[in-house]
């Protein structure tokens, strides 16, 4: 078992792995920013913080995991699990639900 905390981000792979807390919390929190920016390798992607156990201590699920859930999910089961983990209190999130569940119903419901 290690001793180190780890820090990944979801298309690159470890992006921390040293002993200190603070440090993997600034890592995790500096790489969630990153993935918010929607701009380079990691937009959109998923964080996660791991303790040295391999616990999850914190984890970010970025906007290409959400399409890719929505994607494969029942539009009322799309709609509950945004509700239950995602909430509606970011706008970035809001748009990202909307657009994806706009499009997998079709004009004539809408009406």
């Amino acid at each position: 078992m290690t001793r180190n905390y780890t820090v990944y981000v979801e298309n690159i792979g470890k992006v921390y792995d040293e002993p200190n807390l603070e440090d993997a919390q600034d890592a995790y929190y500096a790489w969630v920013q990153i993935s918010k920016s929607g701009r380079g390798r990691a937009a959109g992607e998923s964080v996660t913080l791991c303790k040295p156990s391999g616990d999850i201590m914190a984890e970010h699920i970025g906007t290409l995991r959400v399409e890719a859930m929505l994607d494969e999910m029942p539009l009322v089961q799309a709609l509950w699990w945004y509700m239950e983990n995602v909430g509606a209190d970011t706008s970035a999130w809001a748009s990202t639900i909307f657009f994806h569940l706009r499009s997998r119903v079709s004009k004539e419901s809408w009406t």
